[in-house]
């Protein structure tokens, strides 16, 4: 239970803080604002959600020092570089949009107010891939107290 605690109440709290968010938007910022939100979070999150699953990459080379040591941190920069890249590319090319407009019919005076938190989704990839880099390597050397706060931050 030592060990499984912290990731636990991580998991709990990002699971239960995106209503919150929500919830604060709408009281503070409108109903359209949440809609963009409720539009975007699907395609903002193409570019990174997949980089999630970095964190079973230092569980797995645990017999393998000079993996965790060496290519597994040049690899996670390389995936954030994609990422950023792919989010940024895709947001300032139209792509995005497109995607909004055609494929989910959204009026496009509403598609066009999410460029900016588009923009804005791009760079997620930095914070996401370091996190899981980092919950992997404290994964793997058993150190899953150090992530009790990490849900919080969030």
């Amino acid at each position: 239970i030592k060990f499984a605690w912290p990731l636990v109440l991580t998991d709990f709290v990002q699971k239960a803080s995106r209503p919150l968010v929500n919830s604060y938007i709408a009281h503070t910022q409108g109903h359209a604002a949440v809609a963009v939100l409720g539009l975007i979070y699907p395609i903002g999150h193409m570019p990174y959600g997949w980089i999630n699953a970095m964190k079973s990459m230092h569980p797995a080379y645990l017999d393998r020092p000079h993996m965790r040591e060496n290519r597994i941190p040049r690899f996670t920069i390389m995936v954030i570089l994609f990422s950023v890249t792919w989010g940024i590319t895709a947001t300032l090319s139209g792509l995005t949009l497109a995607i909004l407009e055609k494929i989910s019919k959204v009026d496009p005076q509403l598609a066009q107010s999410s460029f900016a938190p588009l923009m804005i989704f791009a760079f997620f990839g930095i914070p996401v891939g370091l996190r899981a880099s980092l919950t992997g390597l404290l994964t793997a050397e058993k150190e899953t107290k150090a992530l009790t706060f990490s849900g919080l931050v969030r």
